[in-house]
């Protein structure tokens, strides 16, 4: 499941260097390849069992064949590139918001594709277009879309936090050469490549943060147009190139740029390469293996994952309010006619615009739990991901004392 996404990944380092170059010039993409080849949230996707990667590759590459195709009048090219759309979609519909962005440039772009297209060549495109959205529609969107709105509201982000969880993943440097490049592109170099850029990235988070209130949201659903800001950046670092002190040929103030973005995603790939960015539920499970009595009750967060790790012994879903999390435990001790219980926590935090806690339990647990052990790694970055186990008792104060943490 990992080979794939990580082949993507790898695959992206020399098509953001062609795009770039097809763009801006070689510099330019040998600049934008190394943002990517950097970058912690590229690299995160590129490790792991989800296919954000292929969408990334597809999403960096459709806009751009869009706009070739309407500026050079192309119906081919458009064609290929609403093709590499609908792959990117049937990928992960975060892909469509890319397409949504697309369609909103093309509508402002000189009026749309009649302008620039003969009358019944427009036609034909607007009929085709017409039909792979509804089949889109039919076949991938509405059920995604169901499944989306009956997710869980415990997890994902608001609207504030969306906004700033992205801002993180990107690294706020990279943002604002990122904001820097496009308003440069716009005043001197090309603005309708400039609005393409802004509207990709602006329109799906537009999109995203008013829903974030309705359904959870992840900032993953906005890596889709992480390729459009490490263009711009690259961009930006290329015109700079033109403008500091050169020293033995070399541009000190686009080297400079570059590694103030270099190093400000350093502390996050160390980091993340050290825990991984992922709870040890491995190692809460060998310890509650050891500890636990065999009809224990065992609640956790992630509870399919740790009784993977369990060999597949019963474990409840945690829930941290208390009412919920008392009726669990005592239906529990109900069944199983033991008073072992073991709760597996995990403490995430991000920066403070977002944690995952005790919550409103943290009374009820230091009543009535014991912490007999953590597991987690610091890290250099602003992040924390730590699993606590506690072994709880019936009544308050009656836990043991001694920790094996």
């Amino acid at each position: 499941m990992r080979l794939l996404p990580a082949v993507f990944g790898i695959v992206a380092v020399p098509l953001m260097f062609l795009l770039g170059k097809r763009l801006f010039g070689a510099r330019a993409g040998l600049l934008a390849a190394t943002l990517v080849a950097f970058s912690p949230w590229h690299i995160y996707w590129s490790q792991y069992g989800r296919y954000y990667t292929l969408v990334f590759l597809l999403s960096a590459t459709f806009p751009i064949l869009l706009f070739t195709g309407v500026q050079g009048r192309s119906p081919r090219v458009i064609m290929a590139g609403v093709a590499l759309a609908v792959l990117a979609i049937l990928a992960h519909p975060s892909a469509g918001l890319v397409l949504a962005g697309c369609g909103v440039w093309l509508t402002l772009r000189s009026g749309g594709l009649s302008l620039l297209l003969s009358r019944r060549l427009a036609v034909r495109v607007a009929a085709a277009l017409a039909a792979l959205a509804t089949c889109i529609v039919a076949y991938r969107l509405i059920i995604q879309l169901r499944q989306w709105y009956n997710l869980s509201q415990d997890w994902g982000f608001d609207g504030v936090t969306l906004v700033l969880s992205y801002l993180v993943w990107l690294v706020p440097v990279l943002v604002v050469f990122s904001v820097a490049g496009i308003i440069w592109m716009w005043l001197e170099f090309d603005r309708p490549l400039a609005s393409l850029l802004a509207i990709s990235i602006g329109v799906p988070i537009i999109l995203l943060v008013p829903l974030s209130f309705v359904v959870p949201v992840s900032t993953s659903y906005l890596f889709a147009t992480a390729p459009f800001a490490f263009l711009a950046a690259a961009f930006f670092l290329d015109r700079l190139a033109a403008m500091g002190p050169r020293i033995a040929h070399q541009e000190m103030l686009m080297i400079a740029c570059l590694v103030a973005v270099l190093v400000a995603g350093g502390p996050g790939l160390i980091s993340h390469y050290v825990d991984g960015n992922r709870a040890d539920f491995r190692a809460a499970a060998q310890f509650v293996v050891r500890h636990a009595t065999d009809d224990g009750t065992i609640l956790s967060d992630q509870a399919r994952v740790l009784a993977h790790y369990l060999d597949s012994r019963p474990v409840l879903p945690l829930r941290r309010d208390v009412s919920d999390l008392t009726q669990d435990i005592e239906r529990a001790r109900s069944e199983t006619r033991t008073e072992d219980v073991w709760l597996v926590v995990a403490i995430k935090r991000r920066g403070g615009f977002y944690e995952q806690g005790l919550g409103t339990a943290s009374h009820w647990f230091r009543g009535h739990c014991e912490l007999r052990s953590s597991f987690g790694r610091p890290r250099l970055d602003h992040k924390h991901n730590e699993l606590q186990v506690y072994h709880c008792t019936r009544s308050p104060g009656s836990a043991g004392t001694q920790s094996d943490s």
